[in-house]
């Protein structure tokens, strides 16, 4: 999880890769608050992100792209992000694996 990192002082970070990770919910909370001026997150085969972390994602009005492949969110809660953050480019894998 993210609490095991230093996070303090990424206000300029743009772009963050943290897939393959065993990133959660909470982490992502914590992730917003640390650096608000995300403009890229990748979070592929990130299992435990679920809708409750995209809904902390929310908060980054900087947010331009986002990679979800095979993670646990809905296609509800991609659309719900997608309502609150309409300039954001949202990258799932579901054509790939079917409905969710």
């Amino acid at each position: 999880t993210l609490s095991s990192f230093h996070l303090e002082g990424l206000e300029s970070l743009r772009s963050l890769s943290l897939q393959r990770t065993n990133v959660t919910d909470a982490d992502l909370e914590q992730l917003v608050t640390e650096a608000p001026n995300l403009s890229s997150l990748a979070l592929h085969d990130c299992t435990e992100i679920t809708d409750a972390g995209l809904e902390h994602l929310e908060r980054l009005e900087d947010l331009e792209r986002l990679y979800l492949y095979r993670t646990g969110v809905t296609r509800q809660g991609v659309a719900e992000l997608e309502r609150e953050l309409p300039c954001v480019d949202v990258n799932t894998d579901w054509r790939a694996m079917g409905e969710r």
